[in-house]
């Protein structure tokens, strides 16, 4: 291929040095038709060897990414004993909270990160079935429910008084109960909705707001989500109103289970 070049290029070079020898007054440099070849060649070899060592460079980066995104996306798993602990911990630091609904508020809020084992460890360790552990979850929603209510119209001047008992912000929030740190910022909007409201400071638009997404909430969604907006919507309204739109978290795990 390069003597093809060669030979062509050859007789070009010839006749442009013939025409235009007359107008040239100064020396010139001439490079060899196969320098020029060898060179050119040689620059094109360069260039694929970069473009290949690049191409290369970014596949690993593509490759390493997606790993990068597998691990990332993996449910953590929690252990039936971490579960317990992180329990016995919000039994000693809200007081004022039945020990029995921390246990039903936690469960459910965590049941992502629960395996089927470890949750019949949990279960066999307290005593309970799933169908009992959705009665205390609705009793913790109804008592809360009722300290939310007193805190507000204690807040708004309707009561004189008011028990630390039954004060809403001594009690138990959301934050405190989940184990994932993604699921601690996704309920913190939740909580805040309900301490402004207990304090006398929620607005007509963020409840319609909220009362709109649990209507329109999607059946299909996480424990952590399932457990938000039905507590939050129970303590919102001091009832058990979020049955008309979304199943207990217990008795949607059991119809799932069937």
């Amino acid at each position: 291929m390069k003597k093809i070049l060669v030979m062509l290029f050859v007789p070009v070079l010839c006749m442009a040095m013939w025409t235009g020898c007359g107008s040239n007054t100064g020396n010139t440099d001439v490079i060899s038709s196969s320098d020029a070849v060898e060179e050119n060649t040689e620059s094109s070899v360069e260039d694929v060897s970069v473009g290949t060592e690049a191409d290369m460079a970014d596949s690993e980066v593509v490759i390493a990414s997606e790993e990068e995104s597998e691990i990332t996306e993996e449910t953590v798993i929690f252990s039936a004993d971490e579960v317990m602990a992180h329990i016995d911990t919000l039994i000693a630091q809200y007081t004022y909270n039945d020990p029995e609904h921390i246990k039903a508020l936690v469960i459910a809020a965590n049941l992502d990160y629960i395996s089927e084992e470890d949750l019949d460890k949990i279960l066999n360790t307290y005593g309970y079935t799933m169908e009992e552990l959705g009665v205390l979850y609705d009793e913790c929603i109804l008592e809360n429910g009722q300290s939310r209510k007193l805190s507000t119209e204690y807040s708004q001047g309707n009561v004189d008084t008011i028990k630390i008992e039954e004060k809403f912000n001594e009690r138990i929030n959301l934050q405190s109960v989940m184990l994932e740190l993604k699921d601690i910022e996704f309920v913190r909007t939740y909580d805040e909705l309900l301490i402004n409201m207990s304090n006398g400071k929620d607005t007509p638009e963020r409840r319609e707001e909220f009362v709109e997404q649990v209507k329109n909430c999607s059946d299909k969604m996480s424990y952590v989500e399932r457990t938000t907006l039905s507590y939050t919507c129970g303590i919102f309204t001091n009832s058990l109103t979020y049955k008309d739109y979304l199943d207990n978290p217990y008795t949607y795990y059991i119809n799932s289970n069937l």
